[in-house]
């Protein structure tokens, strides 16, 4: 079984760090636009021309992580996807087991986000603190109500996804979250998620099966991830 723990780093905005714990098998990959940064762990692969003139940083960063195979294939089985200001702090098997990642039936682990339930109580906070401009959050937020999506349909953080590469509802979800991402109005990548989880759901008459993970869990009482603070701050 082949298994990567993949990152994507543009334009300085992190520090890449090496795991705490490495396991055998897990292939540890970084994409990036800096090809004067070193590692002993990371393999790097540098972005293309195509991708390299995206103008926001934010975007750029969101479409190669979305569209990650145009870089890694599809020969993966399991891929972790971490920010690039995480630090893997766990032995990912034991991880997998314990949270009882079955290949067969799950679709991916991810965090639940700790604070709100919801797409659009989530807008407003972005607004007031400056992570997208109000008149794309609420461009974006009436969009989804022209296409009769729910209130309090769930919100997870896209931070820290565990993948199902097997899964043809995992491969469905992210073609389709590059693409609504890139016709959507946010910048915000959660503003899309929970959205395009609900279209695939309603098209293919079935549940994506999430072993879901409170966020805290994962970065602070077991601090399975280490979080480290970003080196800048992204103009809106």
């Amino acid at each position: 079984m082949k298994k990567i723990v993949l990152t994507v780093l543009i334009d300085g905005y992190d520090d890449l760090k090496d795991p705490n714990v490495r396991n055998e098998g897990w292939e540890f990959i970084c994409i990036t636009d800096d090809k004067d940064i070193k590692s002993d762990v990371w393999n790097f692969i540098y972005i293309d021309e195509d991708d390299s003139k995206i103008e926001h940083m934010k975007r750029k960063t969101a479409n190669v992580k979305m569209n990650h195979k145009k870089y890694i294939g599809d020969d993966y089985d399991i891929m972790l996807y971490i920010d690039a200001n995480m630090i893997v702090n766990v032995d990912l098997d034991k991880f997998l087991e314990q949270k009882k990642f079955n290949i067969d039936e799950t679709d991916f682990i991810i965090n639940l986000h700790p604070d709100r339930k919801c797409i659009y109580k989530e807008g407003p906070v972005c607004i007031k603190f400056k992570k997208d401009t109000g008149k794309n959050i609420n461009d974006h937020i009436e969009l989804l109500k022209s296409e009769g999506y729910p209130e309090n349909n769930g919100l997870y953080e896209t931070g820290f996804i565990i993948l199902n590469n097997r899964s043809h509802m995992t491969k469905k979800l992210f073609e389709r979250w590059y693409k609504e991402y890139n016709e959507k109005p946010s910048l915000r990548e959660q503003m899309s998620f929970n959205y395009v989880m609900w279209l695939i759901e309603n098209e293919e008459n079935k549940k994506f099966n999430v072993i879901e993970i409170p966020q805290r869990h994962t970065y602070e009482r077991s601090k399975w991830i280490i979080r480290k603070r970003h080196n800048k701050i992204y103009k809106r």
